[in-house]
């Protein structure tokens, strides 16, 4: 688990926005969780800039470094407990001062694009900010007096249910994935079932594979049925959100192709279920159009059916199980047709 300092207060405040009193009273964060700094935000920055015209795809949030650090300089690691540490800001400066050593190689030659000169300027400018290293510090000392800490067995023993979400899907696993566009941290589900026995669980872990009725994904790497007319369709106004670490977003026709990766990239876990979301789009149009083999020039071929706009949820359920259980080997176990769990139907 990696948490951001930085990320926890922006959400909080988002929150408060909203009418949600007291965000951090809804949280908790295991005191041995790896902490991502904005540092390790900016070298993420710098490093997909350096890549030029040849995107990796990042979030942007320095979880990956945090993560590469912690492999490669162990000494260097901050920890959710350690933010109540008053030495913290000498953690932070140590931290600080390695991603500055770590990126004047890459700031001398890398290949950076001439439109991204503005970006590239800004990422110095608070590398080399000595006021940018005090705010940070004093940014982690405010998380320090609002975050709670619990660890994970305490967690799971106060509850009779958890879900445990990865925060990638199982494609941009760094060792089945497609490189280069993979995440720095493992995303099969053994690891997630690794985490929960070493923290001492030994109950029930049911496996639930979760996508949309479309296929999306944010930013750089193959999304073979990506389709610009049915981005705009079902996700109206999203691209202009890109920016230049995640890129834009793109939707196409649900893959039975890669879910089927997917599912046997997982392998020793059998997923016990799917849930499929977003289905009340594909309603909404009245179509749905998904892909179960390529030709041999390795381009989709898209097959389309009429979605009656007339079905019920319970309807809607058995009408896209059956038709998933011609192309996936895991039973259909959620379709969601809205926003709110109501909107959910469950078999």
């Amino acid at each position: 688990m990696i948490a951001s300092p930085e990320g926890l207060l922006n959400e909080a405040t988002a929150l408060l926005g909203y009418g949600v009193h007291d965000p951090f009273r809804l949280i908790s964060a295991d005191p041995r969780a790896l902490v991502a700094t904005s540092f390790h935000g900016i070298a993420s920055h710098v490093k997909e800039l350096a890549r030029g015209d040849n995107p990796r795809g990042t979030i942007g949030t320095g979880v990956g470094e945090a993560y590469r650090d912690y492999h490669q300089k162990p000494e260097l690691v901050i920890r959710i407990r350690d933010l109540y540490d008053p030495s913290i800001g000498d953690r932070l400066e140590a931290v600080f001062l390695y991603q500055r050593e770590k990126l004047l190689p890459i700031l001398e030659t890398g290949d950076f694009l001439p439109e991204d000169s503005e970006l590239l300027e800004r990422e110095k400018q608070l590398l080399y900010d000595d006021n940018f290293l005090k705010y940070e510090t004093e940014r982690f000392r405010q998380v320090a007096k609002l975050l709670r800490t619990a660890s994970l067995y305490e967690i799971l023993d106060q509850h009779a249910h958890a879900v445990v979400e990865s925060s990638h899907g199982v494609i941009t696993d760094r060792e089945c994935g497609f490189q280069p566009h993979v995440s720095a941290i493992r995303t099969l589900p053994i690891f997630t079932d690794n985490m929960l026995r070493e923290s001492g669980y030994d109950g029930t872990v049911v496996h639930l594979a979760v996508c949309r009725a479309y296929a999306i994904r944010h930013g750089a790497g193959p999304l073979p049925t990506a389709d610009p007319n049915l981005a705009e369709d079902l996700l109206p106004g999203s691209n202009k959100e890109a920016n230049r670490w995640q890129g834009s977003v793109r939707v196409g026709a649900l893959d039975f192709v890669q879910m089927r990766k997917a599912i046997s990239d997982s392998h020793p876990i059998k997923f016990d279920g799917l849930a499929l979301t977003w289905l009340d789009q594909i309603q909404r149009r009245g179509v749905w159009k998904f892909c179960n083999k390529y030709d041999k020039r390795g381009t989709p071929i898209i097959e389309s059916i009429i979605v009656p706009e007339s079905l019920s949820g319970s309807e809607l359920f058995d009408f896209a199980a059956q038709i998933i259980a011609k192309h996936i080997d895991a039973p259909v176990r959620m379709v969601s047709f809205g926003p709110t769990e109501r909107d959910k139907v469950l078999k």
